[in-house]
């Protein structure tokens, strides 16, 4: 079997094809969202990290030693963190999009009462 494009028509199609592609990477959107932005020391926190990307590789950044119960899906990963045990509290969400990377960080300030 010969892998050559044999006619316009396969080279329109194939051109076609990988401006779709490229026309919806452009599109890429994250988010990540603080539910509250701030919390007692000792307090419960949720973060959400979300695209617009349809097949995307996400990944969550905490600080080692910050324990989270993670729940997932295909667009969107969301941490729990039940006990906050950390001053310093900030999360990064990067999602990789066919070849494009999207990074997002928040600031969670973390009091003492």
């Amino acid at each position: 079997m010969d892998s050559r494009l044999t006619s316009l028509a396969e080279c329109i199609w194939l051109f076609k094809l990988l401006f779709i592609v490229t026309a919806t990477v452009t599109g890429l959107e994250v988010s990540i969202d603080v539910n509250p932005t701030a919390v007692e020391f000792g307090g419960s926190i949720e973060m959400n990290c979300s695209t617009t990307c349809p097949k995307p590789t996400i990944n969550m950044e905490h600080k080692a030693g910050v324990n989270f119960i993670r729940t997932k899906g295909s667009t969107w990963y969301k941490d729990y963190f039940p006990s906050v045990q950390q001053w310093d509290l900030t999360p990064a969400c990067s999602v990789m999009c066919i070849s494009e990377l999207k990074e997002k960080t928040a600031n969670v300030t973390v009091y003492s009462k």
